[in-house]
């Protein structure tokens, strides 16, 4: 049996007993090996695996869904409090459970009992439903009736409009109106309904799009009811979705997506090869299907799909609710018009800006120790998530320069002209060198970097040598994997990848035995794999290149090495790292590991506050 095909039968192996990522943390010189030697079988049977029903794992806002229990005909055991406002028939479901497969949750539609208008939902056994976003009552209800079924529909609550006005920064008055909006999916009953002259409904339209940056009414629709549900990845096999749901073509499944993004009729159509008339025809045929009045519905029913399509694919769901403390998360619009940047910024506002650049497996949240510290020393840290992590929309090309761009938007956003920065990882510290070229990172403190490009893979981190390696010389095969990974990636598995890298290092190892931060760690993981074009895009980034920039003065960044880590050749970084920023000052902790930001924040914080300190002398 050649070395492909072993480790893959080890992979399934695992895989069968809910764990993948074991075969790679047992044998990866094994996966490096069989990755060079048969990459073609490799990529066929990796083809098969990532095309399966799996999609992304979903972190959702738990007050942004309506639920119900059915038993096997359909009928209602137990609504919620905000289901019942829509639905009090008790046969509607049957419906939607027939053919419903034994250990495949799906997606279909009901009409509104009042309005008439289409309404989705998600439907699955009780079996794979009971870690969706369940009223409490319809949980205690399965439970008692395991055969039954949970039935969800994406309604977002008061608190997830609340969180959709935080994240962008709209003004109450705005924020109930754009409510409205995506209720009504018309601008007119939507000032009815808020007791408002329609002159000035458009004025407060024309102010949340300008917060939001959409650039009309369905864009903005779209992009708030996506943060009212969560971080939801978008389905892979959307559009045959749209499609089977509202008997559409294929060319009106993906007319309506790209409707629903902001495009106009005349600009989708183009995209799509479609003449002015047809794409009007076809417009005409979608709204008919789809049993809406106007394209903001329309965005309105594509969002609801898609949300509910996403967590019935995922391969994991998180929840987060209005118990938890609330995020500080601004939705900041990129002036390029292409997404939003989402930022986590903690404050207080009161005190001195510093900006957190996080790790290439990672997204914006932060350990909350490595916050309280930064804070305790007068720091208002501000975390910026890179394109294609988290809520960061993801940008094509190069994403070194998408990066320092989206660094601009946000301190502008902020009203901050420039900051000193905490990089953590390698790109990361190249992003903070391209970013103090641009004038708005005045250095900082950059933490474990390792040379961009793998000399020999058995030395560090050797999977993660391995991944960057396999990016670099097969992309696609290797994108495929990363996906893979993510995509079966259990909370016991990354806890066991993250203590699998933290062996040998003391001071890594407890970070994992605390319960809150290991919380925080995988948060942050899993935000990076509900994008995961970010960190294929990166790591590709990193196999072509790229080397920091030169900058002109080098001696305003300290570069922090733990001697204890085990993932990179400390000797090997630190030397990189000096012919790339000679200037610097690099320090190695004798008693620090791969995570030094989270076990010695205090030591980052004094060597940030001391870097500030002598470059302003």
């Amino acid at each position: 049996m050649s070395l492909a095909a072993e480790f893959l039968k080890r992979f399934r192996t695992a895989e069968r007993a809910g764990d993948p990522m074991l075969a790679l943390l047992e044998d990866p010189v094994g996966f490096g090996s069989a990755m060079e030697l048969k990459t073609e079988e490799l990529d066929q049977a990796l083809a098969e695996a990532v095309d399966g029903d799996f999609g992304g794992p979903a972190i959702l806002n738990r007050e942004g869904f309506a639920s119900a229990a059915c038993d096997r005909n359909g009928a209602v055991i137990y609504a919620g409090p905000r289901f019942q406002d829509w639905f009090r028939e008790a046969d509607l479901f049957s419906a939607t459970l027939a053919g419903l497969a034994i250990d495949r949750p799906n997606v279909s539609l009901l009409t509104h009992d009042r309005t008439g208008r289409p309404v989705a939902v998600a439907a699955g056994l009780a079996s794979v439903a009971l870690n969706w976003p369940l009223d409490a009552g319809v949980r205690a209800a399965l439970e008692t009736v395991p055969e039954g079924y949970a039935v969800v529909a994406f309604q977002p609550s008061g608190y997830s409009w609340e969180r959709v006005r935080d994240a962008y920064g709209l003004t109450i008055a705005e924020g109930l109106l754009v409510a409205a909006l995506a209720r009504h999916g018309d601008l007119q009953r939507a000032a009815a309904e808020r007791g408002i002259a329609y002159e000035t409904a458009r004025k407060f339209v024309a102010s949340a799009m300008r917060k939001t940056g959409a650039r009309r009414q369905t864009e903005l629709i779209r992009q708030a009811l996506n943060v009212a549900a969560g971080e939801i990845a978008e389905p892979a096999q959307f559009t045959p979705v749209l499609r089977d749901l509202f008997a559409l073509s294929q060319d009106q499944a993906n007319l309506a997506v790209l409707l629903s993004q902001g495009m106009t009729r005349e600009g989708a159509g183009a995209q799509l090869g479609l003449s002015s008339n047809q794409a009007k025809a076809a417009l005409k045929s979608i709204f008919e299907n789809c049993g809406v009045a106007s394209a903001v519905d329309l965005a309105r029913i594509v969002s609801e799909v898609s949300a509910l399509e996403g967590l019935a694919t995922a391969c994991h769901v998180s929840l987060k609710s209005s118990g938890e403390a609330m995020e500080p998360l601004r939705l900041a619009p990129r002036r390029r018009g292409q997404g939003a940047i989402a930022v986590a910024d903690y404050g207080p506002a009161s005190h001195r800006p510093v900006l957190i650049f996080h790790g290439g497996s990672s997204g914006r949240t932060q350990v909350r120790g490595f916050i309280g510290a930064l804070q305790a020393a007068g720091w208002r840290p501000i975390s910026i998530e890179r394109a294609g992590f988290g809520l960061s929309s993801f940008v094509e090309g190069d994403p070194l320069a998408t990066a320092v761009q989206d660094i601009s938007d946000v301190l502008d956003a902020l009203g901050i002209k420039s900051a000193p920065a905490i990089a953590l990882s390698t790109f990361a510290a190249v992003v903070a060198c391209a970013a103090q070229n641009s004038g708005r990172v005045t250095g900082g403190v950059i933490i474990n970097p390792d040379p961009p490009r793998v000399t020999d893979p058995t030395v560090g981190h050797v999977l993660l040598n391995y991944m960057k390696m396999l990016i670099g010389n097969h992309p696609d095969l290797g994108a495929r994997f990363i996906r893979l990974i993510y995509r079966r990636a259990t909370s016991a598995s990354i806890e066991r990848s993250f203590r699998s890298a933290a062996k040998g290092s003391p001071s890594d190892e407890a970070l994992f035995d605390d319960p809150a931060c290991l919380a925080d760690f995988e948060r942050g993981a899993r935000q990076a794999a509900v994008g995961e074009r970010g960190v294929i895009n990166e790591m590709r980034a990193l196999m072509r290149g790229p080397q920091p920039a030169p900058v002109a003065d080098s001696s305003v960044w300290t570069i922090l090495f733990g001697a204890q880590d085990r993932t990179l050749d400390v000797a090997d970084g630190r030397a990189h790292w000096a012919g790339k920023l000679p200037a610097a000052r690099i320090e190695t902790l004798a008693e620090g590991g791969h995570w030094l930001h989270a076990s010695h924040s205090a030591a980052v914080a004094a060597a940030l506050a001391r870097q500030v300190r002598t470059s302003s002398i």
